[in-house]
């Protein structure tokens, strides 16, 4: 036993008062004191017991937050000693603070009497060069958090046991200064952490719509500073409310950022989310058994602690923020947990700001789109009324006509592409239109383009658009025909002369509904019903490598050929009438009549031109024409008409006879009166090589359904 030191502990025995008054001068530093303060005066109190007591070296030290290490809070060693306590100081002592938890005091007065077993223990004391040590359990209420250390490294020290016993007031005055501190410690946490929320939430109700994705983060790092973590994470649910998928997050330097996870691979708490619970937990390993899965994950990416947070918004899960302790296991007090669910409610609140803004843009998006396609409909329906195209309904009653107004009422109701065949002039275009105002897509304009009236250049942009720069002149993006015709029927007029480079792209648009505008990356998607219509013989055009053989048999679905008018004279009287009428009205001319003989020699004309050659014939003569009736002549095999003066003895056709407007039939009237002229050329025989069903191409049973339906009946033979 070292005598110096028994003798000094006698005489401070002796001593009492002068303790006591020691004591008393420790306890009253810390009344009263500022809390930021404490640590300072805890630094001073250290020392004055240091060299109160002439031991080498006394600490403060708290437990780890997991419990299995001694971390140095304070300390203060002579300057002559050897072993200063460094910050980062960490050991594990499991049978020293076992028995510190127990609220026992553990003194050793010199290195042979630590118990064999504390072999952690022992290997600390000889690391450090400790030859007498005291521990006095630290406690705040019932309980114990640390330990207040006496340490002597020159010689062993048996110290009385009525000094242990005065000594014991020491662990009880920084008790009650640790105890003091910690309660202003929470009360200074709990108004930092108001101050932090309020300042989030003032923050995102402030901010436009486009700069919350940048605040959240940055509301996600303070969030994880304050509450000492390494690691935040946003989850929302997507739109079917079925799974989480990561949209926000933010990390510590060193810390890995979170891998795209999913709420799939969090089954149990994701079901505990859903009932609006918070999810805390010190430690993974505390997770329950049927966590399991959701153990494993968090174990993966590095989690010791999580506090999980459900977002709700009018009592439905929107989505979870998840905040992780990497580096260490992390305790959060209860009132902050709590708390934390204020933080749901501001990002539920915000996240909802958000989606709704979002709503409201798309919805206006929308909007603008659909005022962009009115636009584009307002005003392709003014250049094609500008255009005067021609006349606005087939005319006639002849078989051939009949029989393409027949096939027109077939196809119209189906979204089936129609290839409309026929020579120049012939009006395919009225046949395309006639498809169209039948069809169910009605209600928005036919979209046409004439293949043959633009460069290669220029028809891919007209029919595919292009992007803004695309190419030299591209100074906007322009959409093509096929977006304008998405929803209603797109007329490809003279088909035969689309290039082949661009028969591949109209086969995609045909075949999967896809387009690229030029200089673009992205794929657009369109729904169009084609009709197209050719003066060529589109076969021999593949058959010569002109035209691409998928293309030619995705066109001819259901092909429809236009008669040229040298197969339908029949319809020239009323044709005539009808441009008369049309020219007349439109030049400030009156004809009164028209020859006999101008009827039989346009008869008998061949209209290589067809019906657009007979229209600008009839336009050519009313300009010409000065009184009140028209002949024609023949000069060099051109038909031409030339005034003739009144008075004229030749016979002619009166304005009561000819010029009166073509009574107007509906598909199905016309329908029914092709049929009846069919029935009547073949004497009424329906079936056989020589019936009717096989000349219009129906099946027997479906002309008797037609012809019951259309009320035609074979009439009686006369007695």
């Amino acid at each position: 036993m070292n005598l110096k030191y028994s003798e000094q502990s006698k005489n401070f025995l002796e001593d009492n008062y002068r303790f006591e008054m020691f004591l008393s001068e420790m306890a009253t530093k810390f009344i009263d004191l500022p809390v930021n303060q404490v640590r300072e005066e805890i630094e001073k109190g250290l020392r004055l017991i240091v060299e109160y007591l002439k031991i080498d070296r006394c600490s403060l030290l708290k437990f780890s937050t997991d419990g299995t290490r001694l971390l140095p809070a304070n300390s203060y060693t002579i300057p002559a000693a050897q072993s200063p306590l460094a910050k980062n100081f960490s050991f594990k002592m499991p049978s020293y603070i076992a028995k510190l938890r127990k609220g026992e005091r553990v003194f050793v007065s010199q290195p042979e009497d630590v118990p064999e077993e504390w072999v952690l223990e022992k290997k600390y004391m000889k690391k450090m060069g400790i030859k007498a040590h005291l521990g006095l359990p630290l406690k705040v209420g019932d309980d114990v958090v640390g330990v207040l250390t006496f340490d002597v490294f020159r010689s062993a020290s048996d110290w009385p046991q009525v000094l242990l016993e005065k000594l014991s007031y020491l662990s009880m005055i920084f008790g009650n200064v640790l105890m003091r501190e910690g309660i202003y410690n929470q009360i200074d946490r709990a108004l930092g952490f108001e101050e932090l929320l309020s300042e989030i939430s003032t923050r995102f109700l402030n901010l436009p719509v486009k700069a919350i994705d940048t605040n959240i983060k940055a509301a996600l790092q303070k969030l994880v500073e304050f509450l000492d973590m390494d690691r935040s994470t946003l989850y929302q649910l997507n739109i079917e409310k079925s799974n989480f998928f990561l949209t926000h997050f933010w990390s510590r330097s060193g810390i890995e950022n979170m891998p795209s996870l999913s709420g799939r691979d969090f089954p149990w708490m994701e079901n505990k989310l859903r009932k609006g619970d918070i999810l805390t937990y010190s430690s993974i390993e505390d997770l329950p058994a049927e966590a399991e899965h959701d153990k494993k994950i968090l174990m993966s990416v590095g989690d010791k602690s999580i506090l999980v947070i459900p977002l709700m918004a009018s009592g439905t899960l929107i989505g979870a923020l998840s905040f992780s302790s990497i580096r260490n296991k992390k305790v959060l007090p209860d009132k902050i947990v709590q708390r934390c669910r204020l933080i749901g409610e501001i990002f539920s609140s915000t996240l909802t700001r958000v989606e709704s803004a979002l709503a409201l843009i798309e919805a206006f998006s929308k909007i603008k789109h659909l005022k962009a396609q009115l636009e584009s409909d307002y005003n392709y329906l003014r250049d094609e009324l500008d255009s005067e195209f021609g006349f606005h309904e087939m005319i006639g009653k002849s078989a051939p006509l009949q029989h393409v107004l027949f096939k027109i009422e077939q196809v119209a109701p189906t979204d089936t592409t129609v290839l409309i065949l026929g020579e120049t002039g012939t009006g395919k275009e009225l046949v395309a239109r006639a498809i169209h105002n039948k069809s169910t897509r009605k209600n928005r304009p036919l979209v046409k383009v004439n293949c043959a009236a633009l460069s290669p250049m220029l028809i891919e942009s007209e029919l595919f658009g292009h992007e803004k720069g695309a190419f030299t002149g591209a100074y906007k993006r322009k959409p093509g025909r096929f977006e304008t015709a998405h929803g209603t029927s797109f007329f490809l007029d003279e088909i035969g002369e689309l290039p082949l480079d661009l028969q591949a792209k109209l086969l995609r648009v045909i075949q999967d509904g896809e387009l690229e505008r030029i200089g673009g990356t992205g794929t657009i998607k369109v729904e169009v019903r084609i009709i197209a219509a050719t003066n060529k013989d589109l076969y021999n055009e593949v058959r010569e490598g002109r035209f691409r053989q998928d293309l030619y048999y995705r066109l001819n679905v259901f092909p429809i050929t236009v008669p040229p008018l040298r197969q339908r004279t029949d319809d020239i009287p009323l044709l005539l009438n009808w441009f008369v009428q049309k020219f007349t009205k439109k030049l400030g001319k009156k004809i009164t009549g028209i020859s006999k003989d101008v009827i039989a020699k346009l008869q008998g004309y061949q209209w290589p031109g067809n019906v657009r050659e007979l229209e600008n014939t009839v336009e050519r003569a009313v300009i010409n024409n000065n009184g009140p009736m028209l002949r024609m002549r023949d000069v060099s095999g051109a038909v031409e008409f030339n005034q003739i003066k009144a008075g004229n003895e030749e016979t002619f056709i009166d304005n009561d006879e000819l010029l009166s407007t073509p009574q107007r039939t509906t598909l199905s009237e016309l329908e029914r009166n092709y049929i009846i002229q069919v029935l009547k050329e073949n004497n009424w025989r329906i079936d056989g090589p020589k019936g009717a069903a096989l000349i219009l191409g129906l099946k027997t049973s479906t002309l008797r359904s037609r012809m019951k339906k259309l009320g035609i009946r074979r009439p009686s033979t006369p007695q």
